[in-house]
Parts: structure tokens; C-alpha cells; sequence
């Protein structure tokens, strides 16, 4: 039995950077990878925070500057070459932490130095607008929909919602997908109604999450050094746009963040029924098994969750073994019932994770819950 430690993800992939104004397009979920570094390299004022896409004109908004020492905005064609750099600094004042771009009105919402939010044309810098931003702790980024601001606070593990005018309405838990410090960083618009798009900076993960809050499917951004710093999407084409670590723009497909992978489980191996008594302070054990198409001993058991809804529940410890007997390597891992959410009257329970490269899976299993009288 071996105690269950972080475990390290690797995911080498063979990305192709735009070198020379040439976009090398790839034929597998990352599309493209915009290298952005020497747009970058044009000040010396820390890193890029910020990133808005703008379907109609086809062009990125990208926020450089992370301190006093300056802040402009660059726009840039889809192949990253620029076109435009806004000296907001010196037009609007503040330097730029966040970009969202709002469709309707054609105008690009500028979260300024981390106090206000800042309406302005993007090509002019006119100013339509001013919001002060007096609660911003916990989370430096901003998302303007029509639906109203959306605010993710990693101190929290909530995304906050306010109306357009910054009347606060609710704080959405996304603690499931985000155990511990620190929680989410940015978003973006999911290609569900009312869903988003969640960068996971520190655990390098994209995690969707629909419009409660509730986990819908998680991909490792090991792209680059994987640490994401802004994200975009565009509902039309389904693509994503994730800056990375003030290197990179990946361009990714839909499929970047798929359904999870359906997995056998066996919960209680060789044990009668699953019986699980809700009440009990005790484990139970709960095997992965390798298939003809799944390979167990792939999974990450540092990313494993178990209960109710499989959202629930981390694993305390792991082994590998032969459960079923088959010749092959399986997986199995112990969890405190307690934890679990398990009710009297469940029949089922749920387990969800991750691969060591990043890929999703899900598996379920009948029970019979006891002691319940």
C-alpha cells in the first residue's frame, strides 16, 4: 500500500510556434500556438494578464503590463502579428489586468490596476465608461457578459456574479474542482448556456464548469510550462484561446476539453452487493480496472475523486493489483466513507479523475446502503 503523495503530470506534445508571421495549423485539438514573446519583449513591464477575442473584426486584444511600470493594449491579427499598441497608461491610466470584449457594443472592458473597470473603444481608447472596483481580493480577473460580471476568486474557490453595474447577486462554489489553495484564476464563456471556461493556473487544468458551478469536464494544460494566464473563446468556431505564461496564445478546438472517458469500476472488489454503510467510519475500496482499452495504472490517483456524484471524496491511499484476475494491472484506491456524501437510499456512486496525460475519465457502480435503521 502506498500513501498517496502529489504525483507530477507529464504531457510532452510536439507544438509547432508561428515563426516568421507563418501559422503552422494542427491537426489535433491544439490548432495553432501563436508565439507572442516578441510582442512581449517590446516593454519591460511584466507579464500579459489579459486576452480578448473580437469574432467580427478577427483579431486579439492582449493586455501587457502587470505593475506601475506600464500598461498598453496590442492588437493583433489571428497570426499574431501586430497591428495596433495602446499606451493605456498614459491615454486611460492604470495598467491592464483584464480584457473582456463585448460583442453587442464593439467595446473592450479594461479592468484598470485592479480598481476599476474600464469601458473603452478599442481602437480610440475613448472612454465610455468608469466602474469602480472596490472588492477585489482573492481575484485580479473579470469576465463582462450580457448576463452581467463575472468575477473567479482563487482565495475562495467561488466565480462571483454582479450585475452590469456591479451590484453583487451571488458567489458560485466551484470548490469540488478546485481542493485547497489556490482556486480559479480566469475564465471565459463555455459552449454551453451560461457555462465556463476555467483556467486552473497553479494545477495546469482547464476545468468547465456549467452555469451552477458544477464540474462538466477538466483537460491538464501541459502546453508550453502549461501555466495559463488568460482565456478567451469564441462561441462561433468553438475555439479556445489560452495565453500561457506570456509566451504563448494556444489555439484549441472543442475537443481540447471532451467528455470524460467511461472507465469500469469496481466498488468493494469481490465484496457482496457494494454494500456501503453511510454511518460508518470506515474506507472503502474502490478498483479501476485495465480493459483491452483502458490502461489503469495510467490514472493519476492524485486526482481521483469518489462519492455521490464523484466530486466528493480524495483518495487516502492506492495500490496496484491484479482485482479481477485477468492478467492485467489494476488499480485500487481507499476512501473514508465519511467523506463520500453517500446517503441512505443511494444505489449508486460515482468516481471521477484524470489520466497522467491530462485525459478525463468517469465510472460508476451500483450500491446497496446498510445500517440506515
Amino acid at each position: 500500500m502506498v500513501n498517496l503523495k502529489p504525483l507530477a503530470t507529464a504531457w510532452f506534445t510536439g507544438c509547432v510556434l508561428l515563426l516568421g508571421g507563418a501559422l503552422q495549423v494542427r491537426a489535433d485539438p491544439v490548432l495553432a500556438v501563436i508565439d507572442i514573446r516578441p510582442i512581449i519583449a517590446r516593454h519591460d513591464i511584466g507579464n500579459a494578464l489579459g486576452l480578448a477575442f473580437n469574432p467580427d473584426a478577427n483579431v486579439f486584444y492582449l493586455a501587457h503590463g502587470s505593475d506601475d511600470r506600464g500598461g498598453v493594449i496590442y492588437t493583433l491579427d489571428i497570426h499574431g502579428n501586430l497591428l495596433r499598441e495602446l499606451n493605456f497608461q498614459g491615454t486611460v491610466g492604470g495598467y491592464p489586468t483584464s480584457l473582456s470584449y463585448d460583442r453587442s457594443t464593439g467595446h473592450l472592458f479594461v479592468l484598470a490596476s485592479e480598481v476599476r473597470l474600464v469601458e473603452i473603444d478599442p481602437e480610440t481608447a475613448q472612454v465610455f465608461s468608469e466602474l469602480p472596483i472596490t472588492d477585489i481580493d482573492g481575484g485580479g480577473f473579470l469576465r463582462v457578459r450580457d448576463d452581467g460580471i463575472w468575477q473567479p476568486r482563487f482565495s475562495e474557490d467561488v466565480i462571483r456574479h454582479y450585475t452590469r453595474d456591479g451590484a453583487f447577486i451571488e458567489d458560485l462554489s466551484v470548490a469540488a474542482s478546485f481542493p485547497g489553495f489556490p482556486g480559479p484564476f480566469a475564465l471565459a464563456s463555455s459552449f454551453t448556456a451560461g457555462g465556463f471556461f476555467v483556467v486552473d493556473t497553479f494545477d495546469r487544468r482547464i476545468v468547465e464548469v456549467d452555469s451552477a458551478g458544477h464540474e462538466v469536464a477538466a483537460a491538464a494544460t501541459n502546453l508550453g510550462d502549461g501555466r495559463g494566464l488568460a482565456i478567451d473563446s469564441d462561441l462561433d468556431s468553438q475555439r479556445i484561446f489560452l495565453e500561457v505564461n506570456s509566451q504563448d496564445i494556444f489555439v484549441l478546438s472543442s475537443e481540447f476539453i471532451g467528455e470524460p472517458e467511461i472507465v469500469s469500476i469496481e466498488i468493494r472488489p469481490h465484496g457482496p452487493l457494494n454494500r456501503i454503510n453511510p454511518r460508518s467510519k470506515g474506507k472503502v475500496p474502490v478498483a479501476i480496472l485495465t480493459t483491452d482499452s483502458f490502461d489503469a495504472t495510467s490514472v493519476d490517483p492524485a486526482k481521483v475523486l469518489f462519492g455521490a456524484t464523484g466530486t466528493e471524496a480524495a483518495p487516502t491511499h492506492f495500490a496496484l493489483r491484479d482485482v479481477d484476475r485477468d492478467g492485467n494491472t489494476d488499480i485500487v484506491l481507499q476512501f473514508k466513507i465519511q467523506e463520500t456524501g453517500i446517503q441512505c437510499a443511494d444505489t449508486s456512486a460515482v468516481l471521477s479523475g484524470e489520466t497522467f496525460d491530462g485525459r478525463a475519465i468517469k465510472g460508476s457502480d451500483s450500491i446497496r446502503t446498510v445500517g440506515c435503521k
